[in-house]
């Protein structure tokens, strides 16, 4: 599996539509494994499943789904059953890295603020949980 290549231009029709309707996904692969410090795991020496697994506490099927999907998106590489990271993984991802962006993709607040997105547009003002984006220091 590789990164997606093709912008939404460049298709038509229902795979267009899938394409879209799909894409949370990536989100929800990359919060996930921040929020499981795949990557700090990984930068800490575990590189197998069973060792990241074991670090972060998960079940090593999961774990196995998890990493295929984060060398599918390029942020690990794999090679004979090893994940490393990638220099964006390393520099953006690794919790001890100074230019962490993990607090961001950790926090549901996007998240839950567009999954109301039809309420909003219906009643023509913002909900509370989005409000609550812009208070968050850690976040913002």
């Amino acid at each position: 599996m590789n990164a997606p290549t093709l912008g939404l231009q460049q298709l038509s029709g229902p795979q267009r539509l899938q394409q879209m309707h799909f894409s949370f996904v990536t989100e929800r692969v990359l919060s996930a494994s921040v929020r499981l410090d795949v990557f700090s795991h990984i930068a800490s020496g575990n590189h197998t499943v069973a060792e990241i697994a074991a670090a972060a506490s998960s079940s090593e099927r999961g774990m196995r789904m998890l990493l295929d999907a984060l060398a599918g998106f390029e942020l690990l590489t794999k090679e004979d059953g090893r994940y490393d990271l990638t220099p964006d993984a390393a520099r953006y991802l690794v919790r001890s890295s100074p230019e962490y962006l993990g607090a961001f993709l950790e926090s549901n607040l996007l998240w839950e603020a567009w999954g109301h997105l039809a309420d909003v547009v219906r009643e023509g003002k913002p909900r509370r949980s989005s409000s609550r984006l812009l208070k968050n220091p850690e976040i913002v």
